[in-house]
């Protein structure tokens, strides 16, 4: 049910959102183009490779090997902009302004663990929220075109998923959490230690009787279904864009 209080409580976190979305897009609106070409151009690829178009030429090179570690979770929420245009250079622009709206997703996930984890007042909340989401590091990767700029805010929601598993132990909470890591899998490639702790949390839960047997199991095999769906597409993507040996490209 919708209180009379809610749309209030609510539009602080609204504006905050608003005004970060605001300054990421005024920082992107003189770019041009890629500062980390080799990167950001390999995503981009990925990008229109997943929307049907023909696959950019081999992105092998001396400096990168054959099996890439670009992963297809930040390129899949580029796919729309593949499709809406094949101009390079508005793709490259519009996924500066879809990196906008994640970095300005960080502060309402941010001021939710302060909130419902860390236990501070919402004000308090919100003030600690903002303050990290205005660290340069965040700050710049809306940038670039890269999965950096999904990864900060999920590794947020991955962290409430836990902890809303850990207030309220089911099947659903639990597939949601390990449904979670294995996203966060898909986007970049050193997050498949999250998939492997989503196990072990399972393992724990079940051993002090917050999980019953069937829930654990049915969490445990989602994740690693997942974590197995992962593996196929990164595989299907590299096949498909990063085949042939390096070595064999001349540099002139």
């Amino acid at each position: 049910m919708i209180t009379p209080d809610g749309p209030r409580r609510a539009a602080p976190t609204v504006l905050g959102f608003c005004l970060l979305a605001a300054l990421h897009l005024a920082l992107a609106a003189p770019m041009r183009g890629p500062m980390l070409f080799g990167d950001e151009t390999a995503y981009l690829g990925i990008a229109r490779f997943l929307a049907g178009h023909t696959p950019y030429p081999i992105m092998a090179s001396p400096a990168m090997g054959a099996v890439p570690f670009y992963h297809f979770g930040y390129p899949l929420l580029l796919v729309p902009v593949s499709w809406l245009s094949g101009d390079p250079l508005t793709v490259y622009r519009t996924a500066l302004a879809v990196n906008s709206l994640l970095l300005a997703a960080l502060f309402p996930l941010l001021a939710a663990f302060g909130r419902r984890v860390l236990g501070l007042a919402p004000g308090e909340a919100a003030l600690a929220g903002m303050v990290v989401s205005l660290y340069p590091a965040f700050l710049l990767q809306s940038n670039l075109t890269w999965s950096e700029s999904l990864l900060a805010p999920l590794v947020a929601a991955v962290l409430l998923a836990f902890y809303r598993l850990a207030e309220r132990p089911a099947a659903g909470t639990a597939c949601a959490f390990g449904l979670a890591t294995v996203f966060a899998d898909a986007v970049h490639a050193r997050m498949l230690g999250l998939v492997l702790l989503a196990l072990l949390a399972f393992g724990l839960l079940w051993k002090r009787g917050r999980l019953r047997s069937r829930e654990a199991a049915t969490a445990a095999l989602v994740t690693l279904a997942g974590a197995g769906a992962v593996r196929a597409v990164n595989g299907l993507v590299a096949a498909k864009l990063w085949v042939g040996d390096p070595r064999r490209l001349k540099v002139s």
